[in-house]
């Protein structure tokens, strides 16, 4: 790919920044609503965040949880084919196997709720005519407890097929990606896409769970610049500065990985929203005070990774 797409790309970009603001979305879906698995509930207030999180941050497929008791309710056993407890919690059989189960080593996580406490006590009054006597009153005490959940991704026997498409690979594509000579390993599943620069491997959701094959590789082409940036390559990245998200060098990284996805969707023919690329671009020149020159820095870095991929920039 010439110099001058990559100049048109960057002057698209630019000129969709200065006309105002496009909203973003992710281009992949997970079905990460926290709910019960039984009973199909959905958990509330800061049990939702917390195992919002939990399933974001451990790459589980989904954010369904099961108490150690339902897992075993919805068990039957492999020997005497009745259900694995009873409704007293008593094994089956004398020889029970379990078709569902946690899995071992496995740790549960915790739900919040309050129980009320009642507390009786005794109190000598006067009643309207001046005699003495016992009134009972009761008090009421909030008493924080929690239960122990785990998600469906740590039991074995339970079926479960997230809600996803069928997307394709695409050959131009998948022929770029083979060009990457070093290119780091990559893993699928959880709810994040990112490039972890200390392990030097890139996370993805499942390929399935993207919109479309476009949005996939858009999101690849994505982490693949950011890995360009290690020391062991082009060396982006500054071990005296500070990369935390917000900052000032995550920023600027940031539009170099969207520019280099945007130039590398070219290369491989893939088409795509650039109004996506964009808001994306936009939404870090916010935290730059909207440098729009930045860009134009950026892209030189972007375009530099996107040689690099294909071979044709060696690292020093």
């Amino acid at each position: 790919m010439n110099n001058q797409v990559y100049t048109l790309i960057t002057d698209k970009i630019i000129k969709q920044l200065e006309a105002g603001h496009v909203a973003w979305r992710k281009q992949w879906h997970v079905n990460n609503i926290p709910q019960n698995f039984a009973t199909k509930r959905q958990y509330e207030g800061i049990n939702f965040f917390l195992l919002s999180l939990i399933a974001d941050i451990d790459h589980y497929r989904t954010a369904n949880f099961l108490t150690y008791n339902q897992v075993c309710d919805l068990a039957k056993c492999l020997n005497c084919k009745k259900q694995y407890l009873n409704k007293h919690g008593a094994k089956c059989c004398a020889n029970p196997q379990a078709d569902k189960f946690v899995k071992k080593d496995e740790h549960g996580y915790p739900v919040i709720f309050w129980k009320i406490k009642e507390v009786e006590h005794k109190r000598r009054i006067i009643n309207g005519d001046g005699i003495e006597e016992l009134k009972i009153e009761t008090d009421e005490f909030p008493l924080l407890r929690y239960y122990t959940v785990f998600n469906i991704d740590q039991c074995d026997g339970i079926k479960f097929e997230p809600n996803s498409n069928h997307n394709d690979p695409i050959a131009k594509a998948e022929a770029l990606i083979k060009l990457y000579k070093d290119c780091p390993s990559l893993t699928f599943g959880g709810s994040r896409a990112y490039y972890k620069p200390s392990e030097d491997i890139i996370g993805l959701p499942q390929v399935n769970d993207f919109d479309d094959s476009n949005a996939y590789y858009s999101t690849l082409f994505h982490e693949l610049t950011h890995s360009t940036g290690h020391p062991a390559r082009l060396k982006r990245f500054d071990k005296d500065q500070t990369h935390s998200f917000g900052s000032e060098p995550y920023s600027k990284e940031e539009l170099v990985a969207e520019l280099g996805s945007a130039f590398l969707c070219a290369t491989a023919g893939i088409s795509t929203e650039l109004k996506n690329q964009t808001a994306y671009i936009q939404g870090w020149l916010k935290a730059l005070k909207e440098d729009d020159k930045l860009i134009i820095h950026a892209s030189a870095q972007a375009q530099k990774s996107t040689k690099y991929i294909r071979g044709e920039v060696k690292h020093k």
